[in-house]
């Protein structure tokens, strides 16, 4: 009962890290993506609808990350609390439990391929 309230604290101050960093880190490149563009850019598009742009991605990164964040912590850390619970109960199945993972790991990174081409 203590791991899980000691693994709530660390959930709470990941989250906290990530949610205070991302979108500042997302914000600077973004900024710098802008300044360092063409002039042909800024000839083309006009600087209300950069800025009106800007300001409109800036906001829907902060509501989706902060969402996304949450849940990904949020499933990660219920995961790590499975598997410790499990390990505990019965240690036959920390072999199994692995094999699991990998599969989850390499099921994401076959997913993660054509989502980059989507984009």
């Amino acid at each position: 009962m203590v791991a899980f309230y000691i693994l709530q604290v660390v959930r709470y101050f990941i989250m906290t890290k990530m949610l205070m960093t991302g979108p500042q880190k997302l914000h600077e490149l973004m900024t710098y993506k802008v300044i360092r563009a063409k002039k042909e850019f800024f000839d083309r598009n006009p600087s209300g609808r950069i800025l009106n742009r800007f300001s409109s991605d800036i906001g829907h990164i902060d509501t989706t990350l902060i969402e996304c964040a949450i849940s990904c912590v949020d499933l990660l850390s219920k995961a790590i609390i499975i598997l410790i619970t499990l390990s505990f109960i019965s240690p036959y199945l920390i072999p199994f439990c692995i094999i699991i993972i990998i599969f989850f790991i390499k099921i994401g990174v076959s997913y993660k391929k054509p989502l980059g081409r989507i984009k």
